[in-house]
């Protein structure tokens, strides 16, 4: 549990996200400890369906490590309680949930805020998901994860029911949960058929083309900034 001052388609069986977009997740499982919370994800629907079934494993810190820094400290409160807001957990002096709402009043006011990301396995979120090369400065892990790209999620994360995700495609069983309707998601494009005029082998068929490198992406577990 962490404490703090206001102020300061084709589905996919597991294996990281390929591809930056707008994603529907559920967290599966959370783990809470003194510097930070580790919540695995699951995509449940998103702008690119065959992403569905994909993992993210998304960290949320509660300290900067220089604990002097009034700045990072302020950022890295805010993007807490941005992911808090968006799973809907429980705000645990009051009792009420963390809606923008109730984080409003206890901003304001500077009041304490208690929140348990253990609870968070069950909720659900809205989410944009940025592809991006390792960013810190330990020279190993530069080499290390020199040609990989991993998921990142920043400021953009919203509650499901949030003005601002209404456009992102949603599991419809997830939100029955709300009470809410939706469409199910547009299934994921067919691949093109086959020509028969080919690669001209002199049989009328083609030939498998071997596909395009891309970027290697992380698994859903793989995160170097882990404090886990």
């Amino acid at each position: 549990m962490v404490k703090r001052n206001a102020e300061g388609a084709e589905r996919s069986e597991g294996g990281g996200i390929t591809q930056a977009g707008w994603y529907h997740f559920m967290v599966e499982e959370a783990e809470e400890n003194d510097y930070s919370a580790k919540l695995v994800c699951n995509v449940s629907a998103g702008e690119h369906p065959e992403e569905v079934g994909r993992k993210l494993t998304h960290f949320v810190n509660f300290q900067a490590s220089d604990p002097g820094d009034k700045q990072k400290q302020a950022t890295i409160t805010r993007m807490m309680f941005d992911v808090a807001e968006a799973l809907g957990l429980e705000e645990k002096i009051t009792g009420r949930i963390f809606t923008p709402e109730v984080r409003e009043e206890m901003v304001k006011s500077s009041a304490d805020v208690e929140l348990d990301f253990n609870e968070a396995q069950g909720h659900q979120f809205i989410a944009k998901v940025d592809m991006e090369p390792y960013k810190g400065n330990d020279p190993e892990k530069k080499a290390k994860y020199a040609d990989r790209l991993f998921p990142r999620i920043g400021f953009d994360i919203y509650h499901p029911l949030h003005d601002k995700a209404k456009d992102v495609p949603k599991d419809p069983d997830l939100m029955a949960l709300f009470g809410v309707a939706t469409e199910s998601p547009k299934p994921a494009p067919a691949k093109p058929a086959t020509s028969d005029k080919g690669s001209g082998n002199g049989n009328g068929k083609s030939q498998p083309q071997p596909a395009a490198a891309a970027p290697q992406t992380s698994s859903g577990d793989d995160d170097p900034w882990s404090v886990f």
